[in-house]
């Protein structure tokens, strides 16, 4: 019992040490994580990373100062179904969807020339969005087998979907509303 509580004692008085960092101060930190998972050609932690600086960038967290994954629902892009249905019914039945999987945003980082913090921000700043989709739109992605993949029209130059972020939900006939934060409209 004694080793306990010198235990305890131990960790009390390391974690009275932290300092408390901001916003600003965790967004620089998980970049920094990701141009080391980048460097290292590892990509096994980026989900993680690349997941906390979106909520760091974008101000979802909470008053510890750890990232609010519950806040992006319905603040970002939702699904025409799923915004229809929260204001019918209130609770529904929702999940969080990287617009770009993230399987493919793990492929253009490691697949980076010469990568540093403005090329990561600038893909990140394209590629890193999310929509708040009902459960059978995402049932519908994962059927069609877009769920983990951009569909192959987003790759072809002279195709209406090349790089068009918004590929996978066309393809699966899903509608995206932006949420008011956000400015730019869908096309």
């Amino acid at each position: 019992m004694q080793l306990l509580d010198f235990v305890a004692q131990i960790e009390l008085q390391f974690t009275s040490f932290e300092v408390p960092l901001t916003n600003e101060e965790h967004l620089k930190l998980e970049l920094e994580h990701i141009m080391l998972e980048i460097r290292s050609r590892r990509g096994r932690h980026l989900r993680h990373f690349v997941d906390q600086y979106f909520c760091y960038k974008h101000g979802y967290v909470r008053s510890s100062g750890t990232p609010n994954w519950d806040g992006i629902i319905f603040n970002e892009y939702v699904s025409k179904s799923a915004d229809e249905m929260h204001l019918a019914h209130g609770h529904v039945e929702v999940t969080r969807d990287h617009i770009v999987p993230l399987n493919r945003i793990r492929l253009e980082l490691l697949q980076l020339e010469n990568p540093c913090e403005h090329s990561v921000e600038l893909l990140l700043g394209r590629q890193l969005q999310f929509a708040t989709i009902t459960r059978e739109e995402d049932a519908r992605l994962n059927y069609l087998g877009l769920k983990q993949t951009m569909p192959l029209e987003y790759d072809e130059k002279d195709n209406p979907l090349f790089q068009d972020i918004f590929a996978r939900y066309r393809k699966a006939d899903i509608d995206l509303l932006p949420h008011r934060r956000l400015e730019t409209p869908i096309q």
